[in-house]
């Protein structure tokens, strides 16, 4: 495990353990991942019960720019002076760029549909705050390095970020989601790949891991079970979603259908669990319409 990091539940939507951030107390403290925008309060209430002063954190680390996980980075780094972002290169412009920003935050809330109110806003990020990563580069904060690796297929802005020398991993959603003791498939649109998340699956279960790090929600301390277990039910859940597609013209009746046994079914209430497994649903549409 990482010694010194530090889960924060961000609290999205109001719901209690749906996504984290993670805070990581070293000589250059981070922060992993930023939640919604309404998540910032969360993570800096954190900082403040950590004893880390806003002004001492070097980085805010992103592993992806959706706006589960992204959507904070502008409030944090303004209260964070010191603060740089570190964002893929693909996700750039989406985080920096005042004419993209906004017509992102409407797409987004275009895509979650009846989750469009309790899904925040996004600002953007002035570029002087942000360096720029392609993969392979290595984040030194002390007494760990984050090495980036870049891992597309959730997203092509998704990167993870591995603490070696502890065994740790930041997968980002390139994992899926880990609830309820088993992990449940985050298939977004519009980006979704199949084929080249179960290579950055490979990438990682290569790796000697102690420890994972989920944005939704929290440590798995056997990750390459995980990893293991995810390969074969995202496999599953695209294969379902197909064959589902192949019986029904609408998106609806797909969703009902795979509600009936899915973890958010029990988990959120029913709008909330309706909504995250359409947006899954439709990624994978998306993809194989691609």
């Amino acid at each position: 495990m990482s010694p010194e990091t530090y889960v924060v539940d961000t609290h999205e939507m109001g719901i209690p353990e749906r996504t984290a951030a993670y805070v990581i107390d070293d000589e250059q403290p981070a922060i992993v991942d930023t939640g919604l925008s309404t998540g910032a309060p969360h993570v800096l209430d954190a900082l403040d019960a950590l004893g880390i002063e806003p002004s001492s954190v070097a980085y805010v680390a992103l592993t992806h720019v959706h706006m589960d996980h992204a959507g904070g980075a502008a409030e944090l780094v303004d209260a964070c002076e010191n603060a740089t972002v570190l964002c893929h290169e693909y996700g750039v412009d989406f985080v920096s760029d005042p004419d993209l920003v906004p017509k992102l935050v409407e797409s987004v809330h275009e895509a979650v549909g009846a989750l469009a109110a309790d899904y925040g806003t996004m600002t953007p990020i002035p570029r002087d705050r942000i360096r720029v990563l392609e993969g392979g580069e290595s984040i030194d904060l002390g007494s760990r390095t984050l090495d980036v690796l870049y891992a597309p297929g959730h997203a092509p802005h998704q990167v993870a970020f591995h603490d070696e020398a502890n065994g740790c991993l930041f997968p980002g959603d390139e994992c899926g989601e880990y609830l309820d003791d088993t992990v449940v498939p985050s298939t977004p649109p519009p980006n979704f790949d199949p084929e080249a998340i179960q290579e950055s699956l490979d990438a990682f279960a290569a790796l000697d891991l102690e420890a994972a790090y989920f944005p939704h929600f929290g440590e798995h301390t056997a990750p390459q079970e995980a990893i293991s277990e995810y390969q074969g039910t995202l496999e599953e859940w695209v294969e379902t979603v197909a064959a589902l597609a192949e019986r029904h013209d609408e998106t609806a009746p797909i969703v009902d259908e795979l509600l009936e046994d899915h973890l958010y079914a029990d988990r959120y209430e029913e709008r909330v669990a309706w909504e995250l497994v359409r947006l899954n649903v439709d990624g994978v549409l998306t993809s194989l319409e691609e």
